[in-house]
C-alpha cells in the first residue's frame, strides 16, 4: 500500500541538495565581493532562497549554516570581510558576531573542550 523505503533513501533529498548548492553558490560569491560588485547582494539572494526551502519544507539546517548567516540580512558571515567576531564575557564566556552590513549582533555560548573529548596524538 505504502511507498517502498530502503535503507540509503533520505527524504527530500532534492531539497537538500539545492540547498548545499546554495549555500556553495553563496559563500563562493561572499568570496568573489571585491571582484563584482553585485556578488553580495546575490549571496544575500541565495542565502534567503536556502532559508525559505528550509523553512517550506520544515527541514533543519546544521548550526555551523545557520551560525554563518545573518538572521537580519541574511549576509554570509564571513570573519573580517563581512563581520567581527570577539570573544566576551569573565565568568560565562560568549562568542559575541557582529554583522558588517547591519549591525547585527548574534551571541553564543563558547564551551571548553573537555580533556577525555580530544584526540589523544602519538
Amino acid at each position: 500500500m505504502g511507498k517502498n523505503k530502503s535503507k540509503g533513501s533520505l527524504p527530500h533529498r532534492e531539497a537538500y541538495l539545492r540547498m548545499n548548492f546554495l549555500h556553495q553558490a553563496s559563500n563562493f560569491m561572499t568570496s568573489e565581493c571585491s571582484q563584482v560588485p553585485e556578488a553580495r547582494e546575490l549571496s544575500r539572494h541565495y542565502n534567503s532562497v536556502m532559508k525559505t526551502v528550509a523553512r517550506r519544507l520544515v527541514l533543519r539546517l546544521d548550526c555551523s549554516i545557520k551560525r554563518g548567516i545573518c538572521k537580519a540580512c541574511h549576509t554570509s558571515l564571513a570573519t573580517g570581510d563581512c563581520s567581527s567576531v570577539r570573544v566576551q564575557g569573565k565568568r560565562r564566556t560568549h562568542v559575541v558576531v557582529t554583522c558588517k552590513t547591519c549591525g547585527a549582533i548574534r551571541r553564543y555560548r563558547a564551551t571548553l573542550e573537555k580533556a577525555s573529548d580530544r584526540p589523544v596524538s602519538t
